[in-house]
């Protein structure tokens, strides 16, 4: 997924402010480690950052050794918010791991 802020707060509130988009975020974070466990990859990109200010771009990958605990973050979230398709797809992805 690519994202662009304005700046590096911009950034640090979508992930981690009071308004943080979990949704937006652990979708991302899903779909790049189900990418990855098809095609058999050991890391896979999830997020491409640009800034419009003088921030330097990032490249967000996600090791295969972090790939279970991500999801389990995700599996997390999901129960707590009550979104229990997500959660049971999750968990296969677990499962599959």
């Amino acid at each position: 997924m690519i994202l662009h802020f304005e700046t590096g707060d911009n950034m640090q509130d979508f992930f981690f402010g009071d308004a943080a988009d979990h949704s937006t975020i652990y979708e991302s974070i899903i779909k790049a480690i189900s990418i990855g466990m098809l095609t058999k990859k050991d890391t896979v990109k999830v997020w491409e950052i640009y800034f419009a200010n003088e921030d330097e771009d990032l490249i967000i990958e996600c090791e295969k050794d972090e790939w279970k605990e991500n999801l389990n973050n995700a599996l997390s979230w999901y129960t707590e918010n009550e979104m229990f398709e997500e959660c049971a797809y999750v968990k296969k992805m677990i499962d599959k791991l």
